[in-house]
């Protein structure tokens, strides 16, 4: 059952190419959409840092758990230091090779 829904779901959400209309392009193309310059593109494609990641943790709603784990942002927030580096770890991770671990699906 597991595998049904893992590969149902998985099919669901891949990226697929979009078809786009004459009129979509028309409309799209009628918008003045501002544009990123090379130097904004190399930025955003630099990797999340530990600082930036931990500022994220601080960003956490409060008296709110963000994770299945049940631990508030204020368990987050207090074991920062400890924290930071290994959930960053995971998550570079999952972003080069497309997936969360499987204790976190």
């Amino acid at each position: 059952m597991r595998i049904h829904v893992t590969e149902y779901y998985s099919g669901l959400y891949k990226q697929q190419d979009p078809i786009i209309t004459e009129c979509q392009k028309q409309y799209i193309s009628s918008r003045h959409l501002s544009r990123l310059s090379p130097d904004h593109r190399v930025q955003l494609d630099v990797p999340l840092g530990l600082e930036e990641f931990k500022l994220a943790l601080e960003g956490l709603v409060r008296g709110r758990t963000p994770c299945r784990d049940g631990f508030p942002q204020e368990f987050y927030s207090t074991y920062r230091d400890i924290l930071a580096p290994k959930l960053l770890e995971v998550y570079l991770d999952s972003m080069d090779e497309g997936r969360l671990p499987l204790r976190v699906e």
